[in-house]
């Protein structure tokens, strides 16, 4: 997230998100110290709260976003994040099952019936470099208007379908895109470095003197 807030800081400096960007800093030392699991997702959850705090600051009014709410989307960039962050989450459970992993048994994410945990834990690493990177996007160049979207009180936001359509094109076109997979200096799509870290998270099962490394973004 962190890394995220600075990206969209070269283009578009603000003292907010620099001031964020500094407290996301000081969370990840921190987490370092962290006993529990409880005390991690305590961490993380202020962290998202901070981070989607400058979204706040990023968009007209005529958008309506006030903070990250899911059930249901009340707005239609809560429902771009919702709709990016379910594309990914079915992509971990693919990458998870090529790797001989269940989906479902997850390390952070809690247990639960129809619940797929790990793919959960996994997508946690790509997240704001891809969904988020996506919907900003989206906004900043005009891709998804936020009168393409419909409003219901009990299903909430709902992108139309030429917003949808132009939405999975842009997501796709993100996954496609290349980077620098740190632990195997590898130049791989964002697609690609998701099924490599599922594989790597199998290895470190089968042995844990082989630790897991997350990818480390830059």
């Amino acid at each position: 997230m962190r890394v995220a807030l600075l990206r969209a800081d070269r283009r578009d400096p603000d003292p907010l998100r620099a001031d964020v960007a500094e407290t996301l800093a000081a969370t990840r030392l921190v987490l370092a110290d962290a006993t529990s699991i409880d005390q991690i997702m305590g961490y993380e959850g202020s962290a998202t709260r901070e981070y989607f705090r400058t979204w706040r600051h990023m968009f007209a009014d005529l958008w309506g976003f006030t903070g990250r709410m899911r059930r249901p989307p009340p707005d239609p960039i809560n429902a771009m994040l919702s709709f990016g962050y379910t594309l990914l989450t079915h992509e971990a459970i693919a990458a998870l099952q090529m790797a001989g992993l269940d989906p479902a048994v997850g390390f952070l994410h809690q247990a639960r019936w129809g619940r797929p945990s790990l793919a959960l834990d996994l997508i946690e690493e790509f997240r704001p470099i891809v969904v988020d990177a996506v919907v900003l996007r989206c906004i900043t160049t005009g891709t998804v208007r936020p009168e393409e979207a419909d409003t219901d009180p009990e299903k909430g936001c709902r992108l139309g379908t030429r917003a949808k359509r132009a939405f999975i094109a842009a997501y796709e076109h993100r996954m496609l895109t290349l980077f620098t997979h740190e632990p195997t200096r590898r130049r791989v799509s964002y697609r690609v470095g998701l099924g490599l870290q599922a594989k790597a998270l199998a290895r470190t099962v089968l042995d844990p003197d082989r630790p897991y490394r997350p990818i480390r973004w830059k």
